[in-house]
């Protein structure tokens, strides 16, 4: 029976996964971009 249930997971757990992924990516080029952009203005 838990095996049963285990088989519709994955699918959100993956989709879930990714976008945490991306999100992730894509956070550390902004922080990288700005940082690059702002650090000499600042300093």
């Amino acid at each position: 029976m838990s095996g049963h249930r285990h088989g519709l997971v994955p699918k959100h757990d993956e989709f879930l996964g990714m976008k945490m992924m991306l999100g992730y990516m894509v956070a550390l080029v902004v922080i990288g971009a700005v940082g690059s952009w702002i650090g000499p203005i600042n300093f």
